[in-house]
């Protein structure tokens, strides 16, 4: 489900823009306080027919991206929509589509789960850019979900142990209009 492709990018490209002044390690793995894990089965069954908002922004209700997910069997299919900034500056709409494995309540990909639709070539590039972050972390990945308040807690982990970059997400369910944010 949530394994957030069009996350990964923007600390990608930030840490390109930043890299050689940056203040703070643009790679750092971001840590959330968490609850209860959630089996993303039960997490769908309750917010069934919601999008989820990946780290909402109530300053200018936003979201880094916006995720429909739904169980087709021992799979979760999510769709993911992202803006990014691309190549020649101007921003991109991007949306990735992943079919993860239900594995210990979260869900699972490996490199061949993930397929990119947009205009300018941006989603193939960070489908291909996750799928080799994939391969550097066992060649699998995996996305648990924990409480937080009303709220939950996105945390993904490689096959190797590791954390996933860019690390913890917030994730909340909208049924209102937000606006995706330019990452």
């Amino acid at each position: 489900m949530f394994h957030r492709p069009l996350t990964i990018a923007a600390s990608l490209g930030a840490a390109l823009l930043i890299a050689a002044c940056a203040p703070t390690d643009p790679f750092a793995i971001k840590e959330l306080e968490k609850g209860a894990q959630v089996d993303v089965r039960s997490l769908l069954a309750v917010h069934g027919g919601k999008t989820g908002c990946v780290d909402y922004r109530a300053s200018d209700n936003s979201c880094a991206s916006l995720i429909k997910a739904r169980v087709s069997g021992n799979r979760v299919v999510a769709v993911e929509t992202g803006a990014v900034r691309g190549l020649s500056g101007e921003i991109e709409r991007v949306t990735l589509t992943s079919r993860g494995r239900i594995e210990n309540g979260g869900t699972c990909i490996t490199p061949g789960d993930l397929t990119a639709s947009d205009s300018d070539g941006m989603g193939d590039f960070l489908r291909e850019a996750t799928n080799l972050l994939i391969e550097q972390f066992g060649g699998k990945v995996c996305a648990f979900y924990f409480e937080d308040g009303e709220d939950y807690v996105i945390s993904s982990l490689g096959a190797d142990g590791r954390p996933f970059p860019p690390g913890d997400s917030s994730l909340r369910f909208v049924d209102g209009e937000v606006s995706v944010r330019a990452q």
